[in-house]
Order: structure tokens, then C-alpha cells, then sequence
């Protein structure tokens, strides 16, 4: 990973449920979020090949709730969100330090607040925006 353009960063508390954002070479965001507490690093680390779609609801501050499907793996307790308006959603929260929360059908629900933007997370944003202006062009 560029350390000065990171495509990709990620939380890893064990206080909270954590969550790793991704932006593509277009500037689109994708995200996986974990479920528990667990270190998120960890959770990638564990061998689960079966994941299924289920429907999620994600909620953040006062914006409506939005509905996606995501990549539901049971045995590592995570979710893949493909879509970029609901990562999006996910990345927002951080930036105004919302309190988010995700219902996943058949898993439990999750309420977390991730960590403040730090030196990384701002290194991302700008890497992501302008892969966004690039591709707009």
C-alpha cells in the first residue's frame, strides 16, 4: 500500500466493531464491516469460503436508512458492501463521527462508531476524490 495514495484503510480496535473502505482506480468506494469486536485484521485472516447475499439496512445520524445487498460470511462475522453509495455511507460517518448501524437478516445487528479521521484516513480521501476527478473527466 502507497502510504501517501492508500486505496484502501482500515480500522483495528477491538473495542468496537471495525470496518475497511476501499476506492477503486474510478474513485468508487466499497467497504466490509465487521459484526463484533474482533480485530477486523483478524477476521480477513480467517479462512471462510462460504458467504452468502443477504439484504442489509445501514443507518447513519439523520439520514434515512439505506437498503443494499451485501456479502454476508457467517464464520468470520463480516459483510462486504459492493456498492458505493452505502460505503459512502459508511466513509460520511467517519468524517462526522456518526454513530452507525447495520441489520444484516441473518446475523445481529450492529451499532458502532468508528474511529476519527486520522493523517491515513485523510491520505484516502484525497486519493479517492481525485480517482473520482480523474475518471469524471
Amino acid at each position: 500500500m502507497d502510504e501517501a495514495a492508500p486505496r484502501a484503510v482500515l480500522t483495528d480496535t477491538t473495542d468496537r466493531a471495525g470496518a475497511v473502505l476501499v476506492c477503486d482506480a474510478t474513485g468508487k468506494m466499497s467497504a466490509i464491516v465487521s459484526l463484533t469486536t474482533d480485530s477486523i485484521s483478524d477476521q480477513l485472516d480467517m479462512h471462510a469460503t462460504y458467504k452468502r447475499g443477504e439484504t442489509a439496512v445501514i443507518s447513519s445520524g439523520q439520514e434515512d436508512p439505506i437498503e443494499t445487498t451485501v456479502r454476508y460470511s457467517p464464520a468470520n462475522k463480516i459483510i462486504e458492501i459492493g456498492a458505493h453509495t452505502p460505503a459512502a455511507r459508511i466513509y460520511n460517518s467517519v468524517i462526522r463521527g456518526n454513530t452507525i448501524s447495520i441489520a444484516v437478516e441473518h446475523a445481529d445487528q450492529v451499532t458502532t462508531t468508528l474511529p476519527a479521521p486520522d493523517a491515513t484516513f485523510k491520505a484516502f480521501a484525497k486519493t479517492c476524490m481525485s480517482a473520482r476527478t480523474k475518471a469524471d473527466n
